[in-house]
């Protein structure tokens, strides 16, 4: 797992630490464009972190309300992605 989906992660659990903050300075450095997925949950950023992590996410969800609500959105839109599949 790279610094980058562990931060998110460790984000997603309430456990940030010096490391994410420098991570975070370095991802805003080199894209500067990538802080607005990252402020907004619903971002393409985290979508894809819960294709690569989905049972972590899941896991952290009972810690941060934050990441309950982005599980909450991802599993409305599944359902209602396999109900206009039919």
């Amino acid at each position: 797992m790279g610094r980058v989906e562990r931060m998110l992660l460790n984000f997603c659990y309430r456990n940030w630490t010096a490391e994410d903050q420098i991570t975070r300075v370095r991802v805003a450095r080199r894209w500067p464009g990538i802080l607005i997925p990252l402020r907004m949950p619903e971002g393409a950023v985290w979508r894809c972190l819960y294709r690569r992590h989905a049972g972590a996410m899941r896991e952290a969800g009972g810690w941060s309300r934050v990441t309950a609500q982005l599980l909450a959105m991802f599993d409305a839109d599944d359902a209602a992605a396999a109900i206009e599949g039919f």
